[in-house]
This record gives C-alpha cells, structure tokens and sequence, in this order.
C-alpha cells in the first residue's frame, strides 16, 4: 500500500500592494534603536527584500530616485566614492519606506515616543548637571543640545514629541501624554528654534479635517502668500526664524555657488562640506569634538566634514546631487506627501508636513538623522498602507496604481511644489536690504603672512548710520569658487571700531604660497547686507 506524504504549501508571492502583516510590537523598535545609536539604522537594509511589496507606484518613485542618484554620482569628481555613498543612502531610504509600508498604522510608535523622550530628559539632565558645575552663564547660550544633536535639532525632536502627544498614542492615558507634551514643549522653547514653532503649527492645520479644516487652510495659505508679496510684510515673516538668520544667508549663497560650479552631479553626497567650509577646522565646525577632546584626530581631518549642511533641502540637494539628483529628491518628497495626504491619517499629516516646513532653513530629511528623518520615511511609507487599506481602496487596480493614473501626476506636482517652494525661502527671506554704509578711516593689510603665525591687520572705521545690532568685521579666507570661510575678526558695539584685527590663515592646498582674502563689515542682525571693504592676496614669506 503506497504512502501517501504530505507536500509543504508553497510560499505564497505577495502582490503589489499587499504588505505582509509582521508582529505590530516589533513595529517601531529598530526605528527607537536608530534614534538612540544611528548606526544600529543599517538594519533596515534587511527590509530590502520587500521592495516587492509596494505598490506599483511607489516602487516606480523610489526606483526613479535611485536612479537619479547612480547617475549624480557619476557626474561628481569622485565618482567611484559618490557611488558608493550615493547607493547606501539611497538603499537607506528605500529600507526605511519598506519598513513603514510593511507595518502601516499597526506601527508601534510608544518605541519611537520612548526613544526621543529618553534623548530629551538626558539632554535636560545633561544641562542642569553643566548649570550646576560651571555657571549659569556657560549653559544654554546657544540652546539645549546633546552629544552631536544641535540646539535646532533639539527644537524639532520637542516639536515631534508635541505632535505625538496630540495626534498619536491614542491607547495611552491622558496624564501620559500630558507629561509627554510638556517634556516635548520645554525642549522645543529651550531649543531656541522659532521655526520649529512655525512648523508645528503648519502640521496641527494640516491634520484638520473635513471642510472647514480645509477652508482654514486655504485661508491660511492666501495670507501667507499675501505677506510674502508684499516687502513691508515679508520682513515680519523673517521673525518666525528668530531675529535674524543667524548667518544662513552666506550659507545659502554659498550653497547656490557651489550647485553652479556643478549643476548636473553635484559635488557628491556627504561632500557637501568640503566645498562649504574649504579652510574650516574639522573639528571647530563640529563643536562636540572641539570640546571633549584636546586636539582634532586624523580621522577627522581626513573626513569631508559631512556635518555641515546647506540649511534648505532643496539647496543641499541642488549642491549635492546636481539638477539630476535633485529631482530625485523631488519625487521622493511627493511619494511621502501624497501616501500621508490620501491615507487621512492626521499625525502622518503632521509630521511629515512640518517636517518639510523645517526643512526649508534647515535639513530635516538628511540621513542619519537625530531620528526625524527617518521617522519621515516611515511615516511616508506606513501612509501608503494606510490609504490602500481604506476600503474604497482594497481593489487591486488601486493598489497597484499604474504610472499613468492621477496619482502618478499629483505625485510629481506634490514634489516638484515642494522642492520649488523650499528654494523660494532662501530667495525671499535673505535679500540683501541697503547695503551697510562705513566710514574707513584707516586700513592696513600686510601683503605677507608666516607660516604658522597669526596674521594681523589695523581698522579704523565706524558706522555711517545707526546700528539695529552688533557690528561684526570679518576676515575671510576665499577658495577658488569663490567660497569664503570667516578665518578672524573682531566685534564692535557703539559704531566704532580701531584696533587690530588677527586671523589664522589656513595653508592647504596648490594656493597656499598665495592666499587670497576678503574683508567684510556687517550688522549683525542682517549679514546678507555684508560690505566688501577689500579683496587682496597674501604670500606665504619663503622658508629660510
């Protein structure tokens, strides 16, 4: 008599569309480890395998950005390093995207509330224990921070844990998330970003619903665009950033020059800040290092300096990744705006909409991340499987979304108004207004610099009208892109300014027998209105 033996199943292939439904107490744990240790994010390459997974247009974005990517870094200098770098961030990406669809809203967001709340109690511990041992005075000058998380960084993690605390955790207790908020809001008032207010308020209207949340957004979008129109009130939305951008418009102009010198590819990714801050001390321009050891290790003079960003997403792209690469970016920021819109998920709304409201003075979707960046990736992605498990959209024809249909074009035009509109920020908050006006009394500029030694300079000037700040003179060392970097200087308060001024020259490179210079006055409260008063060239006295 024959034996009849069983035959396994076979593994079912999934279809586009429909995510697998992994254990929903995982969900949320590696996104909490990353926040808590970046490095423990590269686990979400293991998530690669489910690209399948996504719906057909979404696949089709992600695999546009990639590409966009692969191709940027073979127009860069460095080809063979922005290849490699441009394919682990963008592996990073798609990973996280995978991650958030494969959970949807079974997402376990009490691990990343959790991971970010430990951040902010260790960040507020950190700073009363630095209040206690050296002085009132050495704390918080510059705004709450920690480890190499910056004060700005600081204000959007506080307005994440508000937006959390309002929109999410519906399963915790009110004084939970009570507690939680306040936590949320005292780092994001310490954190001294006022953008970070102003995007936490574009996110809570963006999570309205029905009709009249949005009548008040169209409301509030034709004031605003109104302000911006009209100069006498654009200089009042510049007050939603703090008193002044605290030196973001060179930044911004710097950015524009180095995306000009290779509008395809770029400079290549995380090399952004080699070009940026060409004579910079490695470890002066990441503060963190400066202070806890005695001098700078080789490993980081020999890094890229990928710590310093453009503060605007669109310009970081445009100078990272050329015209190419930031296209890319576009469609990425689309594929996340449209998931988190159609899903009617209101904290999807939230985050990812203020999220890309920072992202305009700063860069909030750079990975890694103090973990809000990565949370926008998840979000976008668990939005997608939000919006297809609405009932209306359980059809497989919307899941799988063909490349033709209408979300295919309000995905590019989601994308491309935002990567527009993030590069009209810089346009109309930093021009220059008159520019200062300076009596120079006296100038005394040596033609020659030791090795080694300061270099010294004689001012004597003061102001020719009335100061709305601090006056700043600035000695600046220029690279050949016209890229300058504030090597010395000298502050003055009441107008007038006669001593002499010294900077350290930084010798590095084929220029550094002749080095060329700039030096520049300014207000303080508006430094896109910086005066050139001399542009010269120094040389290097020769060796004996």
């Amino acid at each position: 008599m024959a034996t009849h033996i069983p035959m396994a199943a076979p593994t079912p292939v999934p279809k586009p569309g429909v995510p697998r439904q992994p254990s929903a107490l995982g969900g949320g744990r590696l996104l909490a480890a990353a926040q808590l240790f970046p490095p423990l994010g590269a686990g979400v390459l293991g998530w690669l395998g489910r690209v399948r997974e996504l719906p057909t247009l979404l696949q089709a974005a992600l695999g546009i950005f990639v590409l966009t990517q692969v191709v940027a870094a073979l127009l860069t200098a460095q080809p063979l390093l922005s290849l490699g770098l441009a394919l682990l961030r963008s592996a990073l990406v798609v990973g996280w995207m995978t991650y958030g669809y494969s959970y949807g809203r079974r997402l376990n967001l009490g691990w990343v509330t959790g991971a970010l709340a430990l951040v902010s109690v260790l960040a507020l511990a950190m700073a009363a224990w630095l209040r206690m041992t050296a002085g009132p005075d050495t704390v918080l000058p510059r705004g709450l921070e920690f480890l190499f998380i910056t004060s700005n960084g600081m204000s959007i993690v506080g307005m994440v844990l508000v937006l959390l605390a309002l929109l999410g955790l519906r399963h915790w207790s009110v004084i939970s998330r009570v507690l939680l908020g306040l936590l949320g809001a005292g780092v994001l008032v310490l954190g001294l970003g006022k953008a970070a207010w102003l995007a936490l308020g574009v996110g809570l209207l963006l999570s309205l619903r029905g009709r009249w949340g949005q009548g008040l957004r169209w409301g509030m979008l034709v004031l605003a665009a109104l302000a911006l129109a009209v100069p006498s009130t654009r200089a009042q939305v510049l007050t939603l950033f703090g008193n002044s951008l605290s030196g973001r418009e060179q930044v911004w102009t710097d950015a524009s020059r180095i995306f000009s010198a290779s509008p395809l590819g770029g400079t290549g990714p995380y090399q952004y800040g080699a070009s940026a801050a060409p004579f910079g001390d490695p470890c002066a321009t990441l503060r963190t290092i400066e202070a806890v050891v005695p001098s700078c290790p080789a490993w980081v003079e020999g890094l890229s300096q990928p710590w310093i960003i453009a503060h605007n997403g669109t310009l970081q792209a445009l100078a990272e990744t050329g015209l190419v690469g930031a296209a890319g970016w576009f469609l990425l920021y689309g594929a996340v705006l449209l998931g988190a819109w159609k899903s009617r998920w209101p904290l999807a709304r939230a985050l990812t909409g203020s999220l890309l409201v920072v992202n305009t003075v700063d860069n909030a979707i750079l990975l890694p991340s103090p973990g809000y960046a990565e949370l926008f990736l998840v979000l976008g992605g668990a939005s997608w499987a939000a919006w297809l498990a609405r009932p209306e959209e359980a059809s497989q024809e919307a899941a799988a979304l063909p490349a033709g249909s209408a979300p295919a074009l309000q995905l590019a035009a989601l994308g491309g108004a935002v990567g527009v509109g993030t590069a009209a920020v810089p346009w109309l908050l930093a021009a220059p207004t008159a520019p200062v006006q300076v009596e120079l009394r006296r100038l005394l500029t040596p033609a020659q610099y030791q090795s080694g030694e300061v270099y010294g300079l004689y001012a004597d000037l003061s102001w020719a009208q009335d100061l709305a700040g601090d006056g700043y003179l600035s000695v600046e060392q220029c690279s050949d892109l016209n890229i300058c970097t504030r090597i010395g200087g000298a502050r003055f308060e009441k107008g007038r300014l006669s001593e002499w001024v010294y900077a350290r020259i930084r010798e590095e490179g084929p220029d550094a027998q002749n080095v060329a210079l700039r030096l520049t006055v300014a207000d303080q409260s508006r430094l896109a209105s910086a005066l050139v008063l001399k542009e010269w060239k120094v040389s290097r006295v020769a060796d004996e």
